[in-house]
């Protein structure tokens, strides 16, 4: 939908993604604060039924307002399926989920079927599902020799950014973890709690992303290119673990470290989040052949 509102070679597409970045981190950055803070006073029940009603709130406005707001590009695929081809698709679906079905039978009749055999079989299937739609595209009679070239030179970005969210999204998992065992939580005067220590996350994306987009904007053709771009964010995203290596060698064992370390690396790895992502979905929507354009 963003990218139908720009040609191939605007050079404020970027920016577009990038104020487009900010709407979706606005709920990013209620949300641990909200939901975190219910959750870890209340009960986790009460804080993903919240998320739940803030979810079907969004619908119901998408709903109500995608006529009227949307463009076509938004409203109807670019190359949808065809009466002659829903019988086949089908067919595929239904062999996936039987074969789902018995795998996971299986695993319960072997004794198999347990959190650490999902988690490697999730983890397995996040590596071959790429790499079959990558497979995919490039034999499909639908694209060009230009679109075989471009999904190419785009695979390379795709690695590039699976190393980025493998990086960042310990942000999600580790970082709380270190919060609650090795963090002091009072800041401002304030207990903060550890799940709320994501939010910071989304308000620096708030921070850094009218910056960057104007400097998109003012910069027009002389902006970074995209290989560039990623590179910033692949390191910013390094060093920001690089950072925390300080409080964790330099306490004693048993003592916390200053909430402020946290946040530091958090405002460090988000500089590689606005350099990346928004110009990551903006490449992507300029080189995905449009019989795959989502």
């Amino acid at each position: 939908m963003i990218g139908g509102l720009y040609s191939k070679d605007d050079t404020l597409r970027d920016a577009g993604f990038n104020i487009y970045y900010m709407g979706i981190n606005l709920g990013s950055l209620l949300a641990p604060f909200i939901i975190g803070w219910v959750g870890q006073t209340y009960s986790y029940h009460a804080g993903f039924a919240l998320s739940t009603i803030g979810m079907i709130f969004g619908l119901i406005q998408y709903s109500m307002g995608k006529r009227k707001y949307l463009a076509k590009d938004g409203l109807e695929p670019s190359d949808p399926i065809k009466p002659e081809e829903k019988t086949k698709v089908i067919k595929q679906v239904s062999w996936v989920i039987a074969l789902v079905v018995i795998v996971l039978v299986g695993m319960q009749l072997t004794h198999l079927l347990n959190i650490n055999n999902i988690i490697f079989i999730i983890t397995i299937l996040g590596i071959l599902l790429p790499a079959a739609y990558f497979f995919n595209i490039l034999r499909s009679p639908k694209i060009t020799s230009k679109d075989r070239h471009n999904v190419l030179a785009y695979i390379v970005i795709f690695i590039a950014s699976v190393l980025f969210w493998s990086i960042y999204e310990q942000t999600m998992t580790i970082f709380p973890l270190v919060t609650q065992q090795m963090t002091d939580l009072l800041l401002f005067g304030f207990h903060i709690k550890p799940s709320q220590f994501t939010g910071f996350n989304a308000l620096f994306v708030l921070i850094y992303s009218p910056v960057v987009a104007a400097a998109w904007t003012k910069l027009g053709k002389h902006q970074p290119s995209s290989t560039t771009k990623f590179t910033v964010g692949l390191l910013a995203s390094a060093c920001s673990f690089l950072v925390l290596l300080i409080p964790i060698n330099t306490h004693v064992a048993g003592a916390k470290f200053s909430g402020w370390w946290l946040i530091l690396s958090l405002a460090i790895i988000e500089v590689g989040e606005v350099f990346l992502s928004p110009s990551g979905l903006s490449l992507t929507n300029k080189l995905a052949p449009k019989a795959f354009a989502a």
